[in-house]
């Protein structure tokens, strides 16, 4: 039922939003090939076992933001958070004389969805001169920006009871 998908779409927020932030503290900038960061970052996405499995090699940043951000089969991934989500909000109630038009959550989800499937694993790997992984940066900050973003969007449109005021309202 609906309380349920909204329980469900509030889970895959939360991972999404956590699992970007990490990342992007820890993989966004430096060399965490070196230190063992890679391990740690897969052990606390509780992907070590999918990676060991798939990749057969040491942690190494290619495979690893692949698994845990571009994979929509892995379901501790970005793109797989982002993929339920993007079920969950096509499925919400409607009013049916919007039905043909986007709501401003499937708008936010699908764009968010379409800019991880549209990803370059290579450009998202590349450091510039200051050891910057940018395009990963740059992708790990939109979804923790979105994010938020989301969940105002379906709490404005679903739980709020507040109703609006409009000015003719006020005279």
């Amino acid at each position: 039922n609906h309380g349920w998908r909204f329980l469900d779409m509030g889970r895959r927020v939360e991972r999404a939003l956590h699992l970007a932030q990490l990342l992007r503290s820890l993989i966004a900038r430096g060399d965490p090939e070196a230190d063992g960061t890679l391990v740690m970052i897969l052990e606390l996405a509780d992907s070590i076992m999918t990676y060991r499995s798939r990749y057969l090699t040491t942690p190494l940043v290619p495979p690893v933001i692949d698994l845990l951000v571009l994979d929509e089969t892995n379901p501790r991934s970005i793109a797989f958070q982002m993929s339920v989500l993007d079920d969950h909000v096509e499925r919400l109630p409607r009013d049916t004389e919007l039905s043909d038009v986007r709501s401003p959550q499937q708008r936010e989800v699908l764009s968010l969805l379409t800019e991880i499937r549209l990803s370059d694993i290579a450009e998202l790997c590349h450091q510039d001169s200051n050891g910057r992984r940018s395009a990963l940066d740059l992708l790990l900050r939109r979804i923790v920006t979105s994010m938020p973003r989301l969940t105002e969007l379906i709490s404005r449109d679903y739980f709020s009871h507040a109703e609006v005021r409009r000015p003719v309202d006020l005279q």
